[in-house]
């Protein structure tokens, strides 16, 4: 699968683990230490390899490597719609009866 026009890595990029089941060519869990989902690791390296996108990572004292597949995006969450509650209103003149 390859990575979608609006697929954009760029180092420093902060990206989420959503998928840890990390397989070998042999189908097996590796025995060595790989991304855990649902933590947060920052962007070293972005590269394009055999028609998929690479993130590389500088962790574990070592430069690794994994498919973004495995990596999502993390969105700052928006805090707009509360802020606009918090605007003042137009005061409404009372037309009288």
């Amino acid at each position: 699968m390859t990575a979608p026009d609006t697929c954009h890595f760029v180092p420093g990029q902060l990206v989420e683990c959503i998928d840890d089941e990390w397989l070998d060519e042999l189908g097996e869990r590796p025995s060595f230490a790989v991304s855990v989902s649902g933590c947060v690791y920052t962007i070293a390296e972005s590269k394009e390899y055999l028609g998929g996108v690479f993130l590389g990572f500088d962790t574990f004292g070592t430069h690794v490597w994994f498919s973004w597949l495995h990596f999502r995006p993390v969105q700052t969450p928006s805090i707009d719609c509360f802020l606009s509650l918090l605007a003042p209103t137009p005061s409404r003149e009372v037309e009288p009866a």
